[in-house]
């Protein structure tokens, strides 16, 4: 069955760790008696998804009051709460990739499943983005509703401070909530419903993509293409710093993914010499990084499914036209990119 799991509240980074820390310990301790623990986000069809409802307060540095509570307010919502509120709403399209990392998590944002599916805000709401706890307190906060089982709380912690800052920082102005369920009301634009919707409009949004120091695709491509043009015409390739490339820096840390949050390379990949060979490492995804020096660790990509067993690499560039081979380097970008 399903379980909700609420935690206190903590400050900073450490509450997400408490998510991290959770998932993780579930999973390991139910695998060592026989059971599989799943953080899938719609793992039956005729039931509610899985979430990870993500709740947020600011405070003074000066006086640790709560920002987002002012008496004399209406809702006794702070001016500075408004506006970090509309700020999510604002870059909630462009969350959703974070928010909903897997095609299954579209699945859930559904009308009448107690998720929401309409950018939107009310007070004690839970059909809505956001929801409001005014309790008239310091215990004032907002709830964003959007985010899967599936997310990474690291992600979702600083995409949703990201978003709120830029609501501050620009002062927008909250639109009204309109009365009644947020989930009936067709004024509100639509929650995108597909893994293709949120990654467009996670491109389009600039101002949150630089924010979170989110690679450009079209720089990535780019890039990739320089580095193909470099190697083709025998140029030494390095890493960003400068430094010579490395075995050991192309080698996952410890499985998938790595610490940078990108998919690593073994040690050899096939020379991008062959136009075809170059054609499929952009469609893998693949950013150029660096020239190996030693072809002993073979000629593979290390991916998410090497990783998980499937004997079946769905990029494999290990058997190109001639059996050509080299030394190109690639790192498949994943979360927050390379």
């Amino acid at each position: 069955g399903q379980i909700e799991i609420n935690y206190s509240a903590l400050d900073g980074v450490a509450a997400s760790d408490r998510a991290f820390v959770f998932k993780g310990t579930v999973k390991e301790f139910l695998a060592k008696r026989g059971l599989h623990a799943t953080f899938m986000t719609k793992p039956y069809k005729g039931l509610s998804g899985s979430c990870s409802h993500f709740h947020i307060s600011l405070q003074h540095i000066n006086t640790g009051r709560n920002a987002f509570f002012e008496p004399n307010e209406e809702n006794g919502l702070s001016p500075l709460m408004r506006s970090f509120i509309q700020g999510i709403l604002d870059h909630t399209r462009a969350s959703m990739a974070i928010w909903n990392p897997t095609p299954n998590c579209y699945r859930r944002i559904r009308p009448k499943t107690y998720a929401p599916s309409n950018i939107s805000w009310g007070v004690q709401d839970r059909t809505a983005s956001v929801r409001v706890k005014a309790s008239m307190d310091q215990a004032t906060h907002l709830e964003v509703r959007v985010p899967s089982a599936m997310s990474n709380p690291y992600l979702v912690s600083a995409s949703v401070l990201a978003s709120g800052l830029l609501g501050v920082t620009q002062k927008r102005t909250l639109e009204p909530a309109a009365a009644g369920p947020k989930e009936d009301d067709a004024r509100f634009e639509k929650l995108p419903t597909s893994m293709e919707d949120a990654l467009e409009a996670l491109e389009a949004d600039t101002a949150l993509r630089d924010t979170l120091v989110l690679p450009d695709r079209a720089r990535t491509l780019a890039r990739a293409e320089a580095a193909a043009a470099r190697w083709r015409s025998g140029a030494p390739l390095s890493r960003l710093d400068g430094a010579p490339i490395s075995v050991k820096d192309l080698t996952p840390v410890a499985g998938w993914p790595n610490r940078r949050g990108s998919l690593a390379l073994d040690a050899h990949a096939p020379a991008p010499k062959d136009a075809s060979c170059i054609a499929r490492l952009r469609e893998a995804g693949a950013v150029f990084i660096g020239k190996t020096a030693t072809p002993e660790s073979g000629s593979r990509i290390v991916t998410r499914s090497d990783v998980h067993g499937v004997t079946r690499n769905p990029y494999d560039l290990t058997k190109t036209p001639g059996g050509s081979s080299g030394g190109a380097a690639a790192a498949l970008a994943l979360g927050m990119g390379a």
